[in-house]
């Protein structure tokens, strides 16, 4: 009797623990986005898991580009990523910059902290709410006439949930990465 209720709990482990550790993500869209999104280098998306561009959410106007991308399913592993970059090209550098970080921030409890030598005036946002596994990085710079805010969402799988916290480390790292890259090719 002991052997059946072990092997039991072994079973549900192992469902539990495949559950958690699937793929995450959707299938691949074949969307296409604004010209500008193409900043952000098919490479530096696969690193960020994040090879799925989403043309609801991806559009252009005179003043500004968003461009979204998150996991393909299948491609991008288990967990969950969002990579949001917005570029702006306002009249008014310095409101947008505000806004941008406001919506970074959104009234949550965030991090905020100056980035030194990066453009004209820039910040770094990290985000970590104790009741949601999603944490947030992301970076808000104005350069010039120009107003970039990279935005990357992630969780990880536990042992036996599909979302925990990340590694707090490695988001901010690579929204920084993106970043580095708009800013090099803008």
């Amino acid at each position: 009797m002991a052997a059946v209720v072990l092997a039991a709990g072994g079973v549900t482990t192992g469902g539990l623990y495949r559950m958690a550790h699937r793929d995450g993500g959707v299938a691949q869209r074949n969307d296409t986005l604004p010209e500008l999104c193409e900043i952000v280098s098919p490479t530096t998306l696969a690193k960020a898991r994040t090879t799925n561009g989403d043309a609801r959410y991806s559009v252009s106007t005179k003043i500004e580009t968003s461009c979204v991308w998150d996991q393909t399913l299948g491609r991008d592993g288990a967990g969950m990523r969002t990579l949001v970059v917005n570029i702006g090209k306002p009249h008014n550098p310095e409101l947008l910059f505000d806004s941008y970080l406001q919506t970074q921030t959104q009234g949550q409890a965030s991090e905020v902290t100056t980035l030194d030598g990066v453009g004209d005036a820039a910040k770094s946002v990290l985000t970590a709410k104790r009741s949601d596994p999603r944490a947030v990085s992301g970076h808000v710079v104005r350069k010039g006439e120009h107003v970039i805010a990279v935005r990357y969402v992630g969780a990880d799988p536990s042992l036996f949930t599909k979302e925990a916290k990340p590694d707090m480390t490695e988001l901010q790292s690579m929204s920084r990465a993106v970043l580095d890259e708009v800013l090099g090719k803008l």
